[in-house]
């Protein structure tokens, strides 16, 4: 590695910055579909909640 340059351009750091970002931003999106994926879906999810309540007015009519 002799000789090699270890010095950073600014397109270089703002690149590293950008990826670190890029990665901390994709965790959080998906923890926040997970959890909208369980909130929707989950047993006691809003699409299970409201599937229950059509079947209950079909049966009340």
């Amino acid at each position: 590695m002799a000789g090699e340059n270890t010095t950073e351009t600014g397109k270089q750091a703002v690149g590293k910055w950008l990826k670190a970002k890029g990665t901390a931003i994709g965790v959080a999106v998906g923890v926040a579909l997970t959890s909208l994926g369980d909130y929707l879906l989950g047993d006691s999810g809003l699409i299970p909640f409201v599937i229950g309540l059509v079947k209950q007015a079909i049966g009340f009519f």
